[in-house]
């Protein structure tokens, strides 16, 4: 049987169709979304003072919800869940904190806003009680940010500190002064 030029030129084209893929180059693999970055501050202050906690974001992409966890020293700090706030970007937020066991502090939050949140800047603030003197590390024990239900971002975090110094006076010495200054009995 021979094959006649009108019959060649589909079974070419055919040919070099398959070639070209398979020679060619492979699909370029779909891009990865860089990490947010969360980070946390290094803090001092004495013992028997509250510090004021914020927890940074940078790179968040369309961030609708997340559980993120953060370990800490209980014999030197305690934070308070219900000190917890929003930073200022975001425009509806349900939120909420605990310490479901000891020495962690979860905080989740989620948005109904569709778009989620995109940017950077204080996701939240929280409030912790200087108990006793010594160093505190504050780090993420876990972080997970969801763009929608069931999609995760990849995030990073930076831990930070929280070092409680001893009072610089004792406590009867501190009730003298404060009556000398404070109380005019």
């Amino acid at each position: 049987m021979s094959l006649s030029s009108s019959m060649l030129r589909p079974a070419a084209l055919l040919a070099g169709l398959v070639l070209g893929l398979g020679l060619g180059a492979a699909a370029p693999a779909p891009a990865q979304d860089p990490p947010a970055e969360l980070s946390l501050p290094d803090l001092n202050g004495f013992v028997t003072n509250r510090l004021r906690v914020a927890l940074d974001i940078a790179g968040a992409d369309s961030m609708q919800a997340g559980t993120i966890d953060i370990g800490y020293d209980p014999a030197v700090v305690t934070p308070l869940p219900l000190t917890l706030a929003p930073g200022p970007l975001w425009p509806s937020l349900l939120f909420g904190a605990s310490i479901p066991a000891d020495s962690v502090f979860r905080i989740t939050f989620a948005t109904s806003d569709p778009t989620g949140f995109v940017g950077s800047g204080v996701l939240f603030t929280f409030d912790a009680d200087l108990i006793g003197a010594g160093t505190s590390p504050i780090a993420f024990l876990s972080i997970l940010l969801e763009r929608t239900p069931d999609i995760q971002l990849p995030a990073t975090g930076r831990d930070g500190s929280i070092t409680a110094a001893p009072l610089a006076v004792d406590a009867t010495t501190w009730g003298r002064v404060k009556r000398l200054y404070a109380d005019p009995r």
